[in-house]
């Protein structure tokens, strides 16, 4: 008898052992999917830190820069009615004697950017259609002079050297 109860005792022991080690197995699954989780989330928190604290610093860069912006904006004319760039250029040749016959703007299908495209008849004198072609260039606008035709003007014997020419403004819109 003493051996069926060894037995006995061995066959509860290993169930019990059995059931210990079943019970310190799912402890340890639930443990590491809980670490896991943990983790993640910290990870998480982190990204959601760094975010804001990358929000913060643009927020800073956006206000201390902001005078910048405005004024990169004001670069680009308006599509809708090109108003301000047509009086800025109009003012410009009149300023310098400079007559000039702007034509309908077109709108741009092939650029990447936005753009309109202006093209100008003007004549002058020769000294002040280059101050003209000065001051577009530093003017307050992005733009970019092409197909440009010069030629001389006949003009009677004893008068100023007056000069046509023929050549299209893209300027970029907002």
């Amino acid at each position: 008898m003493t051996r069926k109860k060894y037995f006995l005792n061995l066959v509860f022991g290993l169930i019990d052992l059995g059931l210990i080690l079943l019970i310190v197995s799912l402890s340890l699954r639930t443990i590491i999917r809980d670490v896991e989780i943990l983790s993640s989330l910290k990870k998480t928190q982190f990204s959601l830190q760094e975010q804001e604290e990358n929000f913060i610093k643009l927020n800073k860069d956006y206000r201390a820069h902001l005078s910048e912006i405005k004024t990169l904006d004001m670069i680009f004319v308006d599509k809708e009615a090109p108003v301000d760039f047509l009086s800025f250029f109009e003012g410009i040749s009149q300023n310098l004697s400079i007559k000039i016959n702007p034509s309908l703007p077109q709108r741009s299908k092939k650029d990447v950017w936005g753009s309109m495209i202006f093209q100008v008849s003007a004549q002058g004198e020769s000294k002040n259609f280059l101050r003209f072609l000065e001051k577009l260039e530093n003017g307050p606008y992005l733009m970019e002079i092409f197909d440009f035709n010069l030629k001389k003007a006949k003009t009677p014997a004893g008068t100023a050297d007056l000069v046509e020419a023929t050549f299209s403004i893209r300027t970029y819109t907002k």
